[in-house]
């Protein structure tokens, strides 16, 4: 990596004679690990740079800039060393403003701040293995980042294949004893009791045991008190590998030992899971030959709602149907195939309406015959009877009972504000939304929370403060339903037509083919309608 940094406002450079696939930015004292990378990558046949490689006598700040800039991916790993090294973030800014930049996690630490909304895989754990399925995914991402076609992982044959009609059913999460210095025993206990309560609303998730045997990941944490302050350090660790996939600091205070532990507990859980949802899905993405059964086909839907696009969900549901064949009144298979026949209405995906319509208001009324009480089936089949025509109050009541089932479920809260969203209820909506990123910054559907959020503060009059979260979930999932819409109508109430209009390419030439079902309210769809025909003369231009 390169020691010093030559400003530029382009990417092109002095020409590199052979352009690498990769440039590899890191810290000196992270060397050995950069090494690990390094040799895997070329491993996988890319063609790696990194200034190991430099020749002696070569210009070192020339070469290695112009490496930089002609290379199709540049791998920044991320440490506690390399966050605060200013020849890290001059490459990574200049990755950045080039569009090549592909973080990676090596170790737990706080990516400088303009790095935090890209989205960057975590490493930590990896030790070289290439049948890792964080690894897996993560190499196969990069490779159809540089154009490579992903190669089939080349490791030993147990590895390769399941046996034939084995199934990788739900994981089971074993809670270590949990380790504490200056905390009474007493409060111990009421912590892990209260931890354990929790994740049995997570059931769709995990199966709890508390003996390690036979289970997939063991949560491991320490807790430190000091007065009326409480700190929870925990770690996640994937027993076949054997490595730490998650680990995070919770802090909590107060004078009311029963409110601590609930609110350490509910942090606890519902991070801990999201952490084993995002290794589960890489894990089938690395196998998808193996991710077969119920399990895998709720793993998929989850898959599509992270990444919300017509084909993620399409193929959500084919898995899906497949496999209800041998598992016809899964709840949690039904509740996903109706959230997914909705979202593709949603999408406004080419065919018959009518029938998706129909077939996600059968789903939904299948799944509420076996998962009447399960959180996550309340909560997506509320979010699925939105565009399939079901009863707002109704569906606001299957929202609500999800959050007092499980109050520390982000989803569900993203859930409840897009319910307010449509009965008109737009401050109540706001603070959902809100209380969605307050519990999971950094979860999958933050794009979501952070995309109605913005629409109803424009729909509150609160302009200036709705670009923020539209133009963060406009990065996060470009093209997602409203997006463009919130942003035209910010920009144009705050007088920014230049913007407003090219945001409008974004929305289809006919104001009446824009979906607004999402906001139900005919006040609602009309301030939306009003604030794009101010653009009607020039959409034929726009667009």
């Amino acid at each position: 990596m390169a020691r010093g940094h030559r400003s530029a406002k382009s990417c092109r450079g002095k020409p590199f004679l052979s352009a690498p696939d990769i440039f590899l930015s890191y810290n000196r004292e992270d060397a050995a690990t950069a090494k690990r990378f390094a040799d895997a990558f070329a491993a996988e046949g890319l063609a790696v740079w990194w200034d190991a490689t430099l020749r002696s006598g070569e210009a070192y700040d020339e070469v290695t800039e112009a490496a930089l800039r002609a290379a199709k991916a540049v791998v920044v790993l991320w440490s506690p060393r390399s966050v605060v090294s200013r020849w890290v973030r001059a490459e990574a800014t200049i990755a950045d403003r080039c569009k090549t930049l592909v973080p990676v996690t090596i170790e737990p630490c706080e990516r400088p701040i303009m790095f935090e909304l890209t989205q960057t895989a975590e490493l930590s754990h990896w030790t070289g293995d290439a049948g890792d399925p964080a690894w897996r995914g993560f190499l196969s991402d990069l490779q159809r980042f540089v154009g490579q076609e992903p190669r089939p992982p080349q490791i030993d044959a147990p590895h390769t294949a399941a046996p034939a009609n084995a199934q990788r059913g739900r994981p089971g999460l074993a809670i270590a004893p949990l380790h504490f210095a200056a905390a009474d025993e007493t409060f111990a206990q009421g912590l892990i009791d209260e931890t354990a309560t929790i994740f049995s609303r997570f059931n769709y998730a995990l199966t709890l045991q508390w003996e390690p045997a036979g289970a997939r990941y063991i949560l491991e944490a320490t807790l430190r008190r000091a007065d009326q302050r409480v700190r929870l350090s925990a770690k996640l660790i994937e027993t076949e590998s054997g490595t730490q996939i998650w680990a995070e600091r919770i802090d909590a205070d107060g004078d009311d030992p029963f409110a601590v532990q609930e609110e350490v507990a509910s942090k606890l859980a519902s991070k801990a899971v999201l952490a084993i949802e995002a290794a589960e899905r890489r894990w089938a993405l690395a196998r998808p030959n193996e991710a077969s059964g119920a399990y895998y086909g709720m793993i998929a839907g989850l898959q599509a709602f992270s990444t919300f696009s017509a084909k993620s969900h399409q193929h959500a549901l084919d898995v899906i149907e497949v496999a209800l064949a041998d598992n016809r009144e899964d709840p949690y298979l039904l509740t996903f195939a109706s959230a997914c026949c909705s979202a593709l209405l949603l999408l406004r995906v080419p065919g018959d309406r009518d029938k998706l319509r129909l077939a996600s208001q059968d789903y939904s009324r299948r799944a509420l015959l076996t998962g009447d009480d399960d959180p996550l089936v309340l909560g997506y089949l509320a979010w699925a009877g939105i565009q399939s025509g079901g009863d707002l109050a109704m569906l606001d009541a299957m929202a609500e009972r999800a959050l007092s089932r499980n109050p520390g479920w982000s989803m569900g809260w993203s859930i409840n504000g897009h319910l307010k969203a449509a009965m008109g209820h737009v401050e109540s909506a706001i603070a959902s939304y809100e209380k969605a990123l307050e519990l999971e910054p950094r979860g999958p559907d933050r794009w979501g929370s952070l995309n109605m959020l913005g629409c109803c503060r424009v729909l509150a009059g609160q302009y200036e403060a709705a670009l923020a979260p539209l133009l963060e979930s406009q990065q996060l999932v470009p093209g997602a339903p409203y997006n463009a819409l919130g942003l035209v109508g910010a920009y144009i109430h705050l007088g920014l037509m230049d913007e407003a209009r090219e945001m409008r390419k974004q929305l289809a030439a006919d104001d009446a083919d824009i979906d607004l079902n999402l906001f139900r309210m005919p006040a609602h769809q009309k301030f939306f309608r009003d604030t794009l025909a101010q653009l009607s003369g020039e959409a034929g231009d726009a667009t």
